[in-house]
């Protein structure tokens, strides 16, 4: 019995001492401190969601594993808590912990490094999946063995394998629907890289540039944690060394470079936006040269206002994009570490408010006067200027011929693997089966469904094909590549048609059936919503849509806090959490009222959602404001242009929110006469912004500041600043190179292009940063057939491996391929950059081979930089 008991006590020591030896996830007590009050936060917060999320705590956890959950849950944003479950999260945290022990690095990394840049299972505003496991499990056993240099190389190699650039809708594709897809946006690929390192223990993050100062874009691209420092590589763009890529350069030149860190930080870098969940990082001293500028707010009498809102603008997409919005100290000022360009200051304190141009370059503090009020009327001009262009930083070229035969090769992988996904038989078989021609719209959609091709093809086997095409012309490209099938089905067969739908058909598939509202991953919401409210509240409803109102008054709490990453809570969500941002509680009410048959929408502009009433849409306001009637508008412009203006890139309207201009969100690249056929403004204070791009890349930009008024004139008229541009022969071409047409295979020497309206030569390599320039061209594509001269996209033969000729480009453009000594020559001799990697090179030349126009490198807006100089070409020539 003594021996029983002393093994009893030694078995119990040895117990509690396990338990203390126990590995904490969080060793700083006050940190963990810190981390427990916020988790406790979260708990109240996410009440409504309980079981779902917090019962996974009831597991056997390890004391490691339970505090990195309680780190992630006390830095989630709401929409996290609201769509997704306690097990999904359990299963980040220990795939991520696994992946520590599982490589050589892992346990040298730093705790803070791997708490902030490894563990946290959001890039950006991503739809969640599987990525952290499926991609350790794809990619793990690739790099096992390899330094951690080596290893962050070669994840972005499989990414390249999987994905390249190309341009795509606003909504961010979760990682795995990028694979499936087979391309992305700058945003995609990156997001998709960030996943994949952290699946396999290395730190990365996104870093973005929200808006480049010399070009209306913004680019997002890796900084990965290596040797104990960060470094950069472009998002499926593999090199062969970190901090190289063709945005290095644009870099140089932006006024912000900034990022993300998941949960309370204090690292060494400068905190923009210091909060519990989240930190927003500048890191902008990593890529350009930079200084702090400080700005006073002062009254009419000069008197410092403390708390008076401040934004720093760059001008960018036709609006003043707030790169850091703050509030004056007790003396008046605000700061920001910015580069060496124009920023647009502007303030404002209840009703007044005031702006004025900061040059960086040549000073770093401004007084703003807060000496106009909302409702003054009047007119401003503004010049502006980028930071300017520097000599390009040498290059590395060490190892650059073995990194591009890998990426030939892995540009080959991946156009096999595109190639697999429309699995042509089965279509063609469904197609004779039914008797449906191949031309037809079930044809284009199953192409565009890529790795989703099950989806959509399963969806054709409904039986009611009208409502099937309904659906699918309704929802977006994106959404045929990533959409559940039964997600998609629940729709098809949960959507109700009222009496009023006969009455307007052309109401019924856009604002009823479509399950695309804004921008957020489509839900099977249909089917849970009409199932969550009984038929007497829908029967109310339909009588008195002020019953959704209030039952969304007086049940969804809202909390735009803690939704910081700009992604719609799915309605399933808001209903579940009853907590919501006010975006998805408008998308919400707009799922509602389609699941209950009524047309509904978020308006045009302002996107407050609206319904269909007595053949009109009106607006729906939560905070029991009286709505007022929108008025018909119509914006002329009477200049003589080359072109068309286009929204977001020639002028945009803004409206006060808040004491800020918020700008109103018609659709990016809505030409005018089409804006026209729908715009209705209601009465309030706007600004009407127009600009123009030099090509000295200064910026024109004009502000006309007015009101409109119930039964004002309702006719505005707009007017780009005007400076008359000459583009001046700067050379003379000499080259018989030999071209291979794409498209008919023939053979022409490039000065056989050369036509009486003379010629555009693009020399470029596949991938970004072209694909930029192939996606704005089809805007330009009447410009460019009336001109009638010849538009040669060239490259050479061994990289044309995806060239994908479109019908939607101008019909005088055309893809040749050239042998690599010819393109090598062709650049060395007619280049305009030091830096013969700085693609694409745009060459035009008049019908006397005078060189006009010569550029090296993307920015967007060249496709109207070009039509500026063919459309003086042609009057020269006439």
């Amino acid at each position: 019995m003594k021996n029983q008991i002393r093994i009893i006590l030694l078995l119990t020591i040895l117990f509690s001492q396990c338990q203390l030896q126990e590995i904490h996830f969080i060793s700083d007590p006050d940190y963990r401190l810190l981390i427990e009050k916020q988790f406790l936060g979260t708990k109240d917060l996410a009440k409504n969601r309980s079981a779902e999320l917090f019962d996974v705590f009831d597991q056997n956890l390890t004391l490691e594993e339970k505090e990195a959950l309680q780190f992630l849950y006390a830095s989630m944003p709401l929409s996290d808590l609201a769509d997704y479950n306690g097990k999904y999260f359990l299963k980040v945290v220990r795939t991520s912990l696994e992946a520590r022990l599982s490589f050589s690095w892992g346990k040298d990394l730093p705790e803070e490094v791997f708490r902030h840049f490894v563990l946290p299972y959001r890039v950006n505003n991503e739809n969640l999946d599987s990525a952290r496991w499926v991609l350790n499990h794809e990619i793990g056993d690739r790099v096992q063995g390899m330094s951690l240099h080596d290893a962050a190389l070669e994840v972005n190699h499989w990414c390249h394998e999987h994905v390249n650039y190309r341009g795509t809708d606003i909504r961010t594709s979760a990682p795995l629907s990028t694979i499936r897809t087979g391309y992305g946006r700058c945003g995609e690929e990156s997001t998709l890289l960030v996943a994949a390192l952290r699946s396999v223990c290395i730190p990365a993050r996104q870093v973005y540039v929200p808006r480049w100062a010399h070009c209306d874009d913004n680019h997002a691209w890796v900084e990965v944690w290596v040797d104990g420092d960060w470094h950069f590589l472009g998002g499926c763009e593999p090199s062969p060394q970190f901090d190289q890529g063709w945005f290095k350069e644009p870099a140089r030149r932006a006024m912000l470079v900034h990022t993300k860190a998941f949960g309370p930080y204090s690292g060494p870098e400068e905190l923009l936006v210091k909060k519990n969940r989240y930190s927003e990082l500048n890191v902008l001293s990593r890529y350009a040269k930079v200084k702090e500028v400080h700005v006073r707010v002062v009254d009419r009498n000069k008197q410092a206002i403390e708390g008076a809102s401040v934004e720093f603008g760059l001008y960018n997409y036709a609006e003043f994009f707030p790169l850091f919005s703050t509030r004056t100290n007790g003396s008046g000022w605000a700061s920001f570490t910015t580069a060496y360009g124009d920023l647009v200051i502007s303030a404002s304190n209840n009703d007044s408010f005031g702006f004025r141009k900061l040059n960086a370059g040549t000073s770093d503090s401004l007084v703003v006067i807060l000496d106009r009020m909302y409702g003054d009327e009047f007119e401003e001009s503004l010049q502006l200027l980028p930071p300017a262009k520097s000599a390009p930083a040498p290059v590395d070229t060490t190892g650059q011929y073995l990194c591009s035969a890998k990426l030939d090769q892995e540009d080959s992988l991946r156009t096999a693997t595109i190639q697999k996904q429309f699995k042509r038989e089965k279509a063609i078989a469904l197609f004779q089966r039914n008797g449906w021609e191949e031309g037809d719209n079930r044809w284009r959609f199953l192409k565009k469904a890529r790795g989703n091709f099950d989806a959509i093809y399963q969806l054709l086997l409904h039986p009611d094909q009208r409502k099937v095409l309904n659906l699918l012309e309704q929802i977006a490209e994106k959404d045929l590549r990533d959409a559940a099938y039964e997600t998609l089905l629940d729709h098809l067969d949960n959507t109700t048609v009222l009496a009023d739908d006969l009455s307007h058909p052309e109401l019924h598939a856009p604002y009823v059936l479509s399950p695309r509202i804004k921008n957020e991953i489509l839900s099977p919401y249909r089917s849970f919503l009409l199932s969550s409210f009984d038929d007497q509240f829908v029967s109310e409803f339909l009588n008195n849509p002020e019953v959704l109102v209030e039952w969304i008054i007086q049940n969804i709490t809202i909390n735009n806090d803690d939704q910081y990453y700009d992604l719609p809570i799915t309605p399933i969500g808001v209903f579940k959490l009853k907590m919501s941002n006010e975006e998805s509680r408008n998308v919400f009410f707009v799922a509602a009222c389609r699941s209950f048959g009524m047309p509904a929408r978020l308006s045009p502009g302002t996107l407050l959602p609206q319904i269909h009433s007595n053949d009109m849409w009106v607006d729906v306001h939560f905070d029991r404001k009286p709505g007022r009637k929108s008025l018909t508008y119509e914006i002329i412009s009477n200049q003589a242009l080359a072109f068309e203006p286009e929204y977001y890139i020639h002028f945009a309207i803004a409206r006060p929110e808040q004491g800020k201009f918020q700008t109103l969100e018609f659709e990016y690249g809505q030409k005018l006469s089409r804006l026209n056929e729908t715009l209705e403004l209601r009465p309030a204070y706007y600004r009407l912004l127009t600009s123009k791009r030099l090509k000295d890349e200064s910026i024109l930009v004009d502000m006309k500041f007015f009101n409109i008024k119930p039964g004002s004139n309702h006719q505005l008229e707009l007017f780009l600043p005007v400076q008359q541009e000459i583009y001046k022969a700067v050379g003379t071409l000499h080259s018989s190179i030999e071209l291979l047409e794409l498209n008919s295979g023939q053979k022409h020497g490039l000065e056989n292009l050369h036509t009486k309206n003379g010629s555009v030569l693009v020399l470029f390599k596949p991938g970004e940063p072209v694909q930029h320039l192939l996606a704005e061209l089809p805007s330009m594509t009447k410009e460019i057939e009336e001109w009638d001269g010849s538009f040669a996209m060239i490259t050479t033969a061994n990289q044309m491996t995806e060239a994908d000729p479109s019908d939607i480009y101008p019909k005088n453009l055309n893809f040749y391929q050239t042998q690599e000594e010819d393109f090598a020559s062709f650049l060395e001799k007619y280049k305009n950059s030091t830096e013969i990697n700085n693609y694409p090179h745009i060459i035009i030349v008049n019908n006397r081979g005078q060189i006009l126009f010569n550029s090296s490198g993307y920015q967007i807006g060249l496709p109207e930089q070009i039509v500026k100089v063919l459309h003086q070409m042609k009057k020269g020539q006439e």
